[in-house]
């Protein structure tokens, strides 16, 4: 008996899961996972999986994300289809002095900072900072620095902050 759901991948997914494959053998497993998951329960009706539908997006930039092992799969549903678009990855980033996090996805180096600016605002905004305070910090973030840390302290607060994530996402 075949499937509920027919399950497709993009070309863009097949190069990132290729590419990531290579670094994370880990991965093929949690995939296998995905997919069975995916061609039997895509909604979450049995609330037995890590689905999330993701509010205000639109159709065919992954409305719904699974969590399997430190992955996140974003997909689409169109009838009994259902369409992988991505793997994601993303990257934390934590104020040293304040502890105050934000976590951005994870792409091309040389946007980093912009990505950073945009999730320190939301992250301001939902902490519901004021307005003026908010643009202020962004416009200080024009010359801004990342760096690893040899702080015990930090290390700590950052892996449990990790733990967090992979409950949340």
């Amino acid at each position: 008996m075949a499937p509920p759901f027919a399950v497709f991948v993009t070309a863009r997914f097949e190069r990132d899961y290729r590419a990531l494959l290579k670094r994370h053998s880990a991965l093929a497993t949690d995939y296998a996972t995905v997919i069975d998951v995916l061609c039997t329960d895509p909604y979450n009706r049995t609330r037995q999986h890590a689905i999330k539908k993701l509010e205000e997006v639109a159709a065919g930039d992954g409305q719904y994300r699974m969590r399997s092992g430190r992955f996140r799969f974003r997909y689409d549903i169109d009838g009994s289809s259902v369409l992988v678009t991505k793997p994601q990855h993303v990257v934390l980033l934590v104020n040293e002095a304040t502890r105050l996090s934000v976590v951005v996805p994870a792409r091309h180096l040389s946007t980093l900072p912009t990505r950073f600016a945009t999730g320190l605002k939301a992250v301001l905004t939902r902490l519901q900072i004021p307005e003026e305070v908010i643009a202020g910090e962004v416009r200080e973030m024009r010359d801004v620095a990342f760096g690893t840390t040899a702080s015990r302290s930090v290390l700590g607060t950052m892996n449990d902050y990790v733990h967090h994530i992979e409950w949340a996402f």
